[in-house]
């Protein structure tokens, strides 16, 4: 389809009316949008009605100045979106497919207004994301190439036109035929000529009219050349075949031509004659036509050529009088031709009638519809043919020759496909395992695939209840960063060939980034490390959080790995924590520095990672505190049984396999093994080996060997604290223990275990806590007396919440208050026997002061 668009500076003259037809005649123009007509809509509908051209769109002129108008034909369908005194807004596409917006534009003349104009025309739709074409005047000189004579060019008059290229992304389409599209038309030393009308386009409408090229056409009637969008390109010419005109049977020097070429020809006998007399009547018919017809169309193309070259080269040739007269020429050769056929039509209808019938016009599409499968099935069949030679050349010939063919085949495609393109695998080896990169990438696109993408995939994610949408296979959706454009497309390689291995087979999976070569720095730099970040944060927020146990290393293959899971469904938190409020707020500052921290333990050179030492007696909540904990950070759970691990070379491995974001559990260290007071248990050890029989040592041997596991303490340190410990980051360990006593010094001392927790038995602060949330209440009269009893009493917060815990429907809060009072007293009596001058060790005040007193009663 072809697009024309002019400033005709009033459709009012009849020379403007008649350049207007030879450019419809001569290009038949889809769309036509012409500005500064300076005519109301009835005279303009007149026009449109000759030129046959089924719809219009007008915006009126303010008195004798402005005036837009737009025709489009039926096969191009258009939606006005909004029009003014300066544009057309509108969607268009032709014969239903590609649609894309345009819009026609008229640049205001005063200065005053350009600001207002391309700010506002900058917020009529992100061009980044939508195919967008921008034609007409825009009353703009961006360059001092694109201005010759009078005042100097200055950049500033350019400043709002270039800001609107760099905030929507546009681009400039070159238009052939000439650099300058108006001129003031004065005598030679007073010229002026400028580039003042133009074609934008958004990166996505190029990528859809990869063929599309703007031509600029001789200024007729008017100061301004006309522009000519050619949305395919330039139309190939080819060689004409002979065709006999009715027309020509008007005319009696047809028939003495025709009488010429079948004149006897000497020496010429038999079959031949025939297509020799044939072939001299068509050269004799077609140099008469030409000397009979082609001379006024002779001259008009020549006079074209002559003022295209005058427009084209202003410095060598500055003679605008030549070219004022050679306009004055060509509109008389035109009139003329104009006058010719319309009294020819009058003649032909009287004398022919509609002799253009259907069937004419069934054989013209016919035989062009064959030319066109012709062609197709030549490209197709070149293509197979060079596939197939490929095919076979890499069977047969060297391999060092096919791969330079590649190399230099790679180099050839570069040059025409100036894009880079990026591939990030699903899995990284051999051993299988996921790449975090595509994870990341994963991440990131499941938000943008669901209002982009086509064709999508559903996967439940935590409850079960939630979906998480992600693009399918070989689909592709597009994103920007920093005003940059990039694609990202989701394929997979299925296996053909049959394989023999334990492994199952599996799709080769990949995303596939795709760019442009000049912002392969800032795409490498910047926006794949905020993909990543950003991925990994999604997926920190979406992730169903994990508790795991490590497996037997017996039964470690590529089918049992060495964790195996479980969801993480704890509701513990620290709000249902028995604790008193201060301690909760040092803890939980604590994890949020240690989270915050990354920086600040780069700095200081320390692995990203903190040790906690929970202690206390049974049922105090350590095991709730770490899910707590886990619940605020939001990390999964390793729940580390170091009886199943044999040496510790395992350790290593499994300490290895896990994850950052995570909390390593150790609980009970003091009962796990035999390493605590490793270095005493030595001594002892060898001063017991002197006192035995070497019979009795040598059982004692293979007891020793037989036993399952010999991870030794020096082993856990090194885990915890020495150069394994730096594998990963963002890793929290915990050590819980009934008796901190039996623990080694050097696994407990400050940089292994940096802070320790002791869960002490309850307090009134506690009980607050556990009344709160087990009975709703925030006071009551029974307070007092079981803060006095607290605080006389050791009973660990489990025992308190069982007593708290109703134990039929319906039960008050009354009885269960009661209960929890009866069972502090008869600890309390229990106690005062077995242990009446023992000093208690409590983490919280377990006295009522005044003012809880008051507001007890």
């Amino acid at each position: 389809m072809t697009m024309l668009a002019w400033n005709v500076r009033g459709l009012g003259n009849k020379d403007t009316v008649r350049a207007l037809k030879n450019f419809v005649s001569k290009f038949n123009p889809g769309i036509i949008f012409l500005s500064e007509t300076k005519q109301k809509m009835r005279y303009l509908e007149k026009i449109r009605m000759k030129m046959k051209y089924d719809n219009a769109h007008y915006v009126e002129p303010i008195g004798i100045a402005g005036g837009l108008l737009l025709w489009w034909k039926n096969d191009v369908k258009i939606s006005i979106l909004h029009s003014g005194k300066n544009i057309i807004d509108c969607e268009l596409s032709v014969n239903g497919e590609n649609e894309w917006f345009c819009s026609f534009i008229y640049g205001p003349p005063y200065e005053d207004e350009k600001q207002v104009f391309w700010e506002s025309l900058s917020t009529i739709r992100n061009s980044t994301q939508v195919k967008w074409c921008i034609v007409g005047d825009s009353n703009i000189v961006a360059r001092a190439e694109d201005k010759m004579g009078g005042v100097p060019f200055e950049p500033s008059q350019a400043k709002w036109f270039f800001d609107f290229l760099n905030k929507s992304c546009m681009i400039e389409l070159p238009i052939q035929g000439g650099t300058f599209t108006w001129s003031n038309q004065r005598s030679d030393d007073d010229v002026i000529v400028e580039k003042l009308d133009r074609i934008l386009s958004s990166l996505e409408w190029s990528e859809t009219f990869p063929r599309a090229l703007g031509v600029l056409d001789v200024a007729m009637a008017s100061d301004h050349a006309p522009i000519l969008l050619l949305l395919q390109g330039m139309p190939k010419r080819c060689k004409k075949d002979f065709k006999f005109e009715s027309t020509w049977l008007l005319e009696d020097e047809c028939f003495q031509e025709v009488e010429k070429g079948w004149a006897p020809i000497p020496q010429v006998n038999g079959s031949r004659i025939f297509g020799r007399k044939l072939k001299k009547t068509r050269s004799k018919l077609i140099k008469w036509s030409r000397d009979k017809f082609g001379k006024r169309r002779r001259s008009a193309e020549e006079i074209t050529e002559r003022i295209k070259l005058l427009q084209e080269n202003p410095l060598i040739l500055r003679t605008t009088n030549e070219v004022k007269e050679l306009k004055v020429e060509l509109n008389k050769i035109c009139e003329s031709e104009e006058r010719h056929w319309h009294q020819r039509a009058r003649v032909d209808w009287l004398k022919y009638g509609d002799k253009n019938t259907k069937f004419f016009h069934a054989t013209t599409l016919q035989n062009r519809r064959a030319n066109t499968v012709l062609a197709t099935f030549a490209v197709v069949y070149s293509t197979a043919t060079m596939v197939f030679v490929y095919t076979v050349a890499r069977q047969h010939f060297p391999q060092h020759l096919v791969d330079g063919v590649e190399k230099y085949g790679r180099k050839l495609v570069n040059f025409a496909f100036p894009y880079s393109q990026i591939t990030f695998p699903e899995f990284t080896d051999a051993y299988m395992r996921r790449s975090e990169a595509f994870t990341a990438i994963q991440n990131y696109l499941s938000e943008k695939s669901s209002a982009s993408a086509n064709r999508l995939k559903a996967d439940a994610l935590k409850d079960s209840r939630s979906l998480v949408l992600s693009m399918d296979y070989n689909e592709e959706i597009a994103d920007e960063f920093e005003g940059i454009k990039v694609w990202w497309t989701s394929n997979r390689n299925i296996p053909r060939s049959m394989q023999i291995s334990v492994y199952p087979a599996v799709d080769e999976k990949y995303y596939k980034l795709t760019f442009h070569n000049r912002h392969k720095k800032r795409i490498i730099e910047s926006y794949l490390p905020k993909v990543m970040e950003d991925g990994k944060a999604i997926g920190q927020d979406n992730r169903l959080r994990k508790l795991y146990s490590n497996n037997p290393s017996k039964h470690w293959n590529g089918f049992n790995p060495k964790w195996s899971h479980v969801a993480f469904e704890h509701p513990a938190s620290f709000d249902t924590l028995a604790m008193g409020a201060k301690r909760k707020k040092e803890i939980i500052n604590d994890l949020d520095a240690f989270k915050e921290g990354r920086e600040d333990y780069k700095r200081i050179g320390k692995p990203w990672k903190r040790g906690y030492l929970l202690y206390g007696p049974p049922g105090t909540g350590k095991s709730t505190m770490i899910a707590a904990m886990a619940n605020y950070l939001k990390y999964d759970v390793y729940d580390l049984e170091l009886t199943t691990i044999k040496d510790n070379t395992e350790l290593r491995r499994l300490l290895i396999d896990t994850s950052s974001k995570s909390i390593l559990v150790i609980e009970d260290i003091d009962c796990s093994l035999d390493i605590m007071n490793e270095r005493e248990s030595k001594k002892r050890k060898i001063k017991e080996d002197d006192d035995l029989d070497p019979i009795s040592k040598e059982v004692k041997k293979e007891t020793e060997e037989t036993t399952e596991s010999k991870v030794t303490l020096s082993g856990i340190l090194n885990c915890i604290d020495g150069l394994w410990s730096s594998c990963g980051g963002e890793r929290i360990i915990v050590f819980t223990t009934n008796y901190p006593e039996k623990l080694d010094q050097a696994l407990i001392r400050r940089g292994r275990m940096d802070k320790r927790i002791e869960m002490s038995y309850c307090c009134f602060e506690a009980f607050k806590v556990l009344a709160k949330h087990y009975l709703k209440i925030d006071s009551h009269l029974l307070f007092e007396e079981i803060g006095e009893l607290l605080g006389k009493t050791d009973m660990t917060p489990a025992d308190v919440a069982e007593n708290l815990i109703p134990m039929f429907k319906d039960e008050n809060v009354e009885t269960r208050m009661n209960r929890l009072i009866e069972a502090l007293k008869a600890a309390k009596e229990g106690e005062g026997a077995s242990r009446p001058n023992e000093k208690r060790k409590r983490g919280c005040n377990t006295r009522i002061n005044k003012r809880e007193k008051r507001n007890i009663r």
